[in-house]
């Protein structure tokens, strides 16, 4: 919105609009909408009202004499909210003759309209277009804490910064969804040092005004920039802010920012919603003090990006999409908490004691797993791989592992230990799926064939059973009277099954 020039800015029925000046038939100006308002239930709404809409193209117009909403300054907003008087009745009469008093609500209005006293003021939605000058602010809100200013018609950020210079208490200041309201062209420099909270979501805030904000509230502690514009730097850096929420900013991460300090001091931070396929772009290193990190409504669908949070040594609490990770949403929560030891609360929900211990257990399954299958032959791939599992087989007190070893299988028969092959591939042709066993060298042709048909939920003798040996040795078992014969009596170690249909015969 700030880029449309020779604009003005104005409220119709309580809705922000922009008026940009057209040339039409019966109409002076051509009406915009926040991107977040119905045009058809704004059209039915100004309609009910008798409000004159002209509606050309999909476009709206409306002309010069056109009842907007009266433009407010901040003292007429704060009389009109706090110092009127009460319109609730203070007793009613029954017809039985009976009084009830209504207590408590004349009051409280009392109590707001005496301005010393007030220490939160909630001005949102109320057409302010100004601050009003040459009045001692101060002395009329002397005690003031938290103002908010959201969604309103401010355009000038000198307004806003002489109402704040003058509220020595104020600190915590809400400027959400003032789109209109431009940071730079101020005639005087302000520093507003009493702020610790500053809020400006929804506002077109760009990367390069992000110094400034800093400059002007040099003692901010907690700031929120969501839906914004925002680009990040190897330059930027956010100084002293230990609260900072960045979502819904969808340009957030273009560059690699992995070697930056823009996050160095932060130690609460939102990044949803923007964006983000890879963590190595951010300075995960360099961020020891962050204790929460919110990146869920991203694309993370890696657990090697889960994995990278490793690095985060004090993060307490996460909130992620583990969705994306898995889409059985119970298993990815274990195998997020197993991966981050120190993890104290995921997606707001705190984890036990034993959830943990669940987890941890329920992820070293999976460890041994990944070892047959992927073929892990060392701890030091491991480590690589998921370095996480060293402190969970040390937390448990869990045995040594068996790391996949390629080699070739003496065949003696009636020892089996001594008799286990390597991981065995069985295929079905029809579906093309694929699974992974381990046999014993003296179970029985029948007995294999069995287990890989109940695994493929097949019927043995329906289908033939194709075994594939070392040296590209075949058997392949058409006549039964064969499935008596026990692994070690084939001329070679199984390495590869393959299941076929006797219809495809």
């Amino acid at each position: 919105m700030k880029n449309i020039l020779a604009s003005e800015y104005a409220s119709i029925l309580g809705t922000r609009i922009v008026l940009v000046p057209e040339h039409q038939e019966n109409s002076d100006f051509k009406i915009i909408l926040d991107k977040d308002i119905d045009p058809k239930t704004f059209v039915k709404r100004c309609w009910r009202h008798k409000l004159p809409i002209i509606v050309k193209n999909r476009s709206l117009y409306c002309s010069k004499e056109f009842p907007f909403d009266k433009k407010k300054s901040f003292l007429n907003a704060l009389q009109e909210k706090y110092g009127s008087s009460s319109p609730l009745i203070s007793s009613l009469n029954l017809d039985n003759g009976k009084q009830i008093e209504f207590c408590g609500f004349q009051d409280i209005k009392s109590l707001q309209a005496d301005f010393q006293r007030l220490r939160i003021v909630i001005l949102e939605n109320l057409q302010i277009s100004s601050v009003d000058s040459g009045i001692d602010l101060g002395s009329i809100l002397p005690g003031i804490q938290k103002l908010n200013l959201s969604n309103n018609l401010l355009t000038s950020m000198n307004d806003v910064l002489f109402l704040c210079s003058q509220l020595a208490n104020l600190s915590e200041l809400i400027l959400d969804k003032n789109q209109y309201l431009f940071l730079d062209g101020l005639t005087h420099t302000y520093s507003i040092p009493q702020v610790s909270s500053l809020s400006l979501r929804d506002c077109n805030i760009q990367s390069y005004e992000l110094n400034w904000i800093q400059i002007t509230f040099p003692c901010l502690n907690e700031l929120h920039l969501d839906y914004n514009d925002i680009n990040l730097s190897q330059y930027t850096r956010f100084i002293s802010t230990g609260i900072l929420s960045l979502s819904h900013n969808t340009q957030l991460l273009t560059i690699d920012i992995s070697s930056s300090s823009v996050f160095e001091r932060t130690k609460w931070l939102n990044i949803s919603f923007a964006n983000v396929s890879d963590l190595n772009t951010l300075p995960l290193e360099k961020m020891q003090y962050l204790s929460f990190l919110d990146i869920s409504g991203n694309n993370i669908s890696s657990w090697d990006q889960i994995t990278l949070l490793q690095k985060l040594k004090n993060l307490k609490e996460l909130r992620v999409s583990l969705s994306k990770l898995h889409d059985k949403t119970d298993e990815s929560r274990m195998f997020v908490i197993a991966r981050l030891p120190v993890l104290m609360k995921l997606n707001d929900v705190s984890i036990s004691k034993s959830e943990r211990e669940d987890s941890e257990i329920y992820f070293s399954s999976y460890i041994r797993k990944y070892i047959s299958e992927k073929e892990i032959t060392s701890a030091g791939v491991l480590d690589r791989i998921e370095p996480v599992w060293r402190h969970i087989w040390k937390r448990h007190g869990l045995p040594v592992l068996d790391f996949y070893q390629d080699r070739k299988v003496e065949k003696k028969p009636g020892i089996i230990k001594d008799n286990i092959s390597r991981p065995v591939c069985a295929t079905y042709d029809e579906s093309h799926e694929s699974l992974y066993f381990r046999f014993h060298q003296n179970w029985t042709v029948l007995s294999v064939k069995a287990l890989i048909a109940s695994q493929f939920n097949l019927r043995a003798h329906e289908n033939v059973f194709q075994f594939k040996g070392q040296e590209d040795k075949d058997f392949q078992t058409i006549d039964y009277t064969q499935d008596e014969k026990q692994l070690f009596e084939l001329p070679f170690t199984i390495i590869e099954v393959k299941v076929k249909s006797l219809r495809n015969e």
